[in-house]
């Protein structure tokens, strides 16, 4: 059922309401979504780290463009701010992104850290590329030579496949980009084919998004940006981990 932003509020603040119908009421909330700027901070820290996630969640999908992140390195203190939907374009130089790093939301709301360095980076631009991928498939039904590369792309960022498996699968992947030379309406099969080989390369990835976007646009469907967007924040909110990829991709034969 619908719900108002000061029934929710009601409902968020209220210490008999169980996690699970707060997080529904999250769910049915259907108000003005600056309203949930309403919230104070102070209110917003005295929620869970689940509430605090899912009040985001709905925040992200319909105001990400206002979604402030900073990136703090631990060891040099240096802070540096971006927009949510810059993690994974041209406009982020990913240098500052180091294993003592850490990000948390800034605006519109303070949170706590969330979940986000390279191989999480990495993992999220192969599902990008994998969500465009039937393209190529479509017309060339026999070639896997795309997918087998992505598999290899994953597991070579979990730490089961060697640099010599990473190199033969972006050369396998340059021969389909090649095959997928663009003629009659094919185009969208060498976005889909280009996408894959950016993948094989360490910070592509923005590269990658915008092949994605072209096959979208080639095909003429309005393609959103928050796709990438909600499959980012499952990693952001720790969902899908670097342990969930392993029990997935770890371990595999390329």
């Amino acid at each position: 059922m619908p719900i108002k932003f000061n029934v929710l509020l009601e409902v968020l603040n209220s210490k008999q309401t169980t996690t699970l119908k707060k997080l529904q009421a999250i769910v049915n909330f259907n108000d003005c979504y600056k309203n949930l700027c309403r919230i104070k901070q102070e209110q917003f820290d005295s929620f869970n780290r689940e509430i605090q996630l899912a009040i985001l969640k709905k925040m992200q999908t319909n105001w990400t463009g206002n979604m402030l992140i900073t990136v703090k390195d631990v060891k040099s203190k240096q802070k540096k701010s971006i927009r949510l939907f810059q993690l994974f374009n041209k406009y982020c130089d990913h240098a500052y992104l180091t294993e003592d790093s850490v990000i948390y939301l800034e605006v519109p709301l303070k949170t706590p850290s969330l979940c986000w360095n390279k191989q999480l980076f990495s993992l999220f631009i192969c599902d990008c590329a994998e969500n465009i991928l039937h393209y190529f498939e479509e017309n060339y039904p026999d070639d896997y030579t795309p997918r087998n590369a992505l598999q290899v792309v994953r597991r070579y960022v979990l730490g089961d496949a060697t640099e010599e498996e990473l190199l033969k699968a972006r050369e396998e992947a340059t021969r389909a980009k090649e095959r997928a030379n663009p003629h009659r309406f094919w185009y969208e099969a060498t976005d889909a084919a280009e996408s894959v080989l950016c993948t094989t390369y360490p910070w592509c990835g923005w590269k990658t998004i915008d092949y994605v976007d072209y096959a979208y646009q080639r095909t003429q469907k309005r393609y959103k940006m928050h796709h990438h967007e909600n499959r980012l924040w499952e990693y952001l909110s720790g969902k899908f981990s670097v342990k969930d990829a392993k029990k997935l991709y770890g371990n595999k034969p390329s």
